[in-house]
């Protein structure tokens, strides 16, 4: 490695030799020199980088969502209505509306999915990477993970929206009067009542 027979430096100031974990070859390995063998190694720091933006794009959809649904709810004050002078109950009023609001996550969901597997190919041309959703279709763990955290997601952004709905006063609708849903704090106390807990 020396320039010459008289050059003082050896080996060791060119290369360094140390361990590396498996795992961390391919997205660990960015400030490594010669590493030829490495086929397309990818900076890990930037899965960081991208775990965080989905994050905040589904903070940001779900609230998105709720915003919708409650802005919906104006439509659909006749039907609460008339729900309640039949006899439903505001749990039952409040299981309906979640459910819907699920429902309408899983539907995205699955079509999320179909836009995936049909996109995936012109996304690899235009990047030169072979990124595939049969992977993730080929593990019923992290599908059913995924679909887990949909369920979840749908729910916790349909819950104010339901509760909203289900407060809605039988009687002044039903008089065609003003509309509007009571507290949603006093929604909630009553919610705990029923649950048999009691607010400090």
């Amino acid at each position: 490695m020396p320039l010459s027979q008289d050059d003082p430096r050896n080996v060791n100031d060119f290369y360094k030799i140390y361990f590396q974990r498996l795992p961390d070859v391919h997205l660990t390995s960015m400030n490594i020199e010669h590493d030829y063998q490495n086929y397309r190694k990818f900076n890990g720091s930037y899965l960081n980088v991208f775990a965080l933006v989905g994050i905040f794009i589904l903070l940001i959809a779900s609230v998105n969502f709720m915003n919708l649904i409650t802005a919906r709810a104006s439509h659909r004050w006749k039907e609460v209505g008339v729900k309640k002078a039949v006899g439903v109950s505001k749990s039952q009023l409040f299981t309906q509306f979640a459910f819907e609001s699920v429902l309408l996550g899983v539907f995205a969901f699955a079509v999320a999915i179909i836009i995936n597997l049909i996109f995936t190919p012109f996304l690899n041309e235009l990047i030169g990477r072979q990124l595939s959703m049969f992977y993730f279709l080929e593990h019923p763990g992290l599908l059913l993970g995924a679909f887990g955290l949909t369920v979840l997601l749908g729910f916790l952004a349909g819950v104010y929206p339901s509760f909203y709905l289900a407060s809605y006063d039988a009687i002044k609708v039903l008089k065609g009067g003003d509309v509007k849903a009571r507290n949603p704090y006093l929604v909630v106390r009553w919610w705990y009542y029923n649950l048999g807990w009691q607010l400090q």
